[in-house]
Order: structure tokens, then sequence, then C-alpha cells
């Protein structure tokens, strides 16, 4: 069966009422009648969410499946899918793609102040006793009263409830405003955050109806009686406008109008299903 896999592992949605370990176990035999494993199906599944690609294995028994039992498997795989991108697993792996960009905000830079200070405490104060000990009687008092204060200070650092806590932050900050320019910064994060969100949506859903337009915008008007003709050694289109489309344009060309139609009518029912924005 010609690029079936193709089709199903781009339709991509939420919704889904039944539990991802029951579907598993419900459609492992298809998986297994299409030499599919369970991971790389997945791998596939979240690689073009993310991407938007056309990627996905064509197995020998896929290709085999005989028409007038494509449609079947379609819905049956687009089951599949759906209960996969709603499991805990898969937001698990999608949050983990996300935390991947690993944009700093303004109050990580802070935080990140603090904790080179804690540590620079941290030996200060390793390092108190033997100096104290080695000082003077004029200078004992001095640092006695020191490793006091940064004794006070360290508890303060760590706890965002104590009375100086705020306070002591916002000495971090200026600390941290000699060496960056906090607009500029600002700014970057801004764009960052932007890019992120329009590549992989803090709300998942937003990326799950993008998808699904996309996939039925690129199937539709599918002229499903366009003649092909054999050029060396492969097929071609006898008609040059379609000859100049793209190679995923003709890869749902050539899964053929059964599988086409029922992934795009398996697509518009989840459509419909997510809630509207």
């Amino acid at each position: 069966m010609k690029k079936i896999m193709l089709y199903l592992l781009l339709l991509v949605s939420s919704g889904m009422l039944l539990s991802f370990s029951y579907v598993y176990y419900r459609f492992n035999e298809v998986l297994k009648s299409l030499d599919l494993t369970d991971e790389r199906a997945q791998r596939y599944v979240l690689e073009n969410l993310e991407s938007g690609g056309f990627s996905a294995p064509v197995t020998a028994a896929a290709m085999a499946i005989p028409v007038g039992k494509r449609a079947d498997i379609v819905n049956k795989l687009g089951d599949y899918v759906k209960a996969y991108v709603n499991s805990p697993a898969f937001k698990k792996q999608y949050q983990e793609k996300r935390d991947a960009w690993n944009i700093r905000s303004w109050d990580d830079l802070i935080d990140e102040q603090i904790q080179q200070e804690l540590k620079d405490i941290e030996e200060d104060l390793e390092n108190a006793p033997s100096v104290i000990a080695n000082a003077s009687a004029a200078m004992k008092p001095v640092y006695e009263k020191g490793l006091k204060e940064t004794k006070e200070r360290k508890a303060a650092l760590i706890d965002p409830k104590h009375p100086k806590h705020a306070q002591y932050r916002r000495e971090s900050e200026a600390d941290l405003m000699e060496r960056e320019d906090k607009q500029a910064f600002m700014e970057n994060y801004k764009n960052e955050m932007a890019d992120l969100e329009k590549k992989l949506p803090a709300d998942f859903n937003v990326l799950l109806r993008k998808r699904l337009r996309e996939f039925l915008q690129e199937t539709a008007n599918i002229p499903w009686d366009a003649k092909l003709e054999k050029k060396g050694r492969k097929m071609v289109f006898t008609d040059p406008e379609l000859e100049k489309k793209s190679f995923a344009w003709k890869a749902r060309f050539r899964s053929g109008k059964e599988v086409v139609e029922a992934a795009r009518s398996y697509a518009q029912s989840w459509l419909k299903a997510l809630p509207a924005k």
C-alpha cells in the first residue's frame, strides 16, 4: 500500500476519550501487521508534528495491504496516533522538546547570579574559621561580625520569605546589569519566546489544529484521474503542471484516493472535535 504511513503519521490531534494503553493494546496487531514498532511510529509522529514535514517509514507490509481494506487501516492507525498524542508519554516528550530550547529569562539570570554568590559565600564560610583563628586581636571582632553578616545574607538569599530577600535580590540584579543590557536582553528573550510559541506552542492544541489544517489544505482537490506515462525508469504526469508539483504532493497522489480520502475524513472529524480558537 503505497505510502499509507505518510498520512497516518501526520494525522495528529487531541480530544481523545480512549486511554493510550487501551488503544495501544487494541491496535498493537495492526502495527505488527505493518512491520512497524510502537517506538518507531511514535518517533515519526513527534518529528513530523514538530517540523510539519513529510517523513515516514514505508514498509513492504503496508504496501501489500489490498485495495478496499486501506481505509479501515487508516482509521485504526488514526485512533492509535490520536491516543498517543494525548498520552502522558507524549506530553512529556513534547515538553522536553520545548525545554530543549533552553530560553533563559531575566529572572533566570538573576537566579544564576544568586547561585554564584551562594557558591562564593560557601567558600568564604569554609575559610572563615581559619581566617578568624589567625587574625590579630584587633581584627578578630571585625571578622566575626563579617561572618555573622555573611551567614545572615546566605539565609536571606536562600529563603524567598526572608525579610531581606527582596533587597538582596535587587542588589544581585544591580550587579547583573553592570554586565548585561537588560533592555536588549528582554527584546531578544521576547523574540525567542515568540519563535518557540510559533513552532512548539505551549498549548499543544494550537499545533494540532495547524497541522490538521495544513494536511486538509494540501490534500484538497487532488485530480485522481490524472494520467501518468512511463519516462525512462519512472512514471511521470502527462500534465506538465502536475509534474511540477512537489515530491510530497506526488506522494499523496500515489497513496491513492482510498487512503487520502479516509485520512481527510478522519482529520476533519478531529478538527471539529477540538476546542474552537
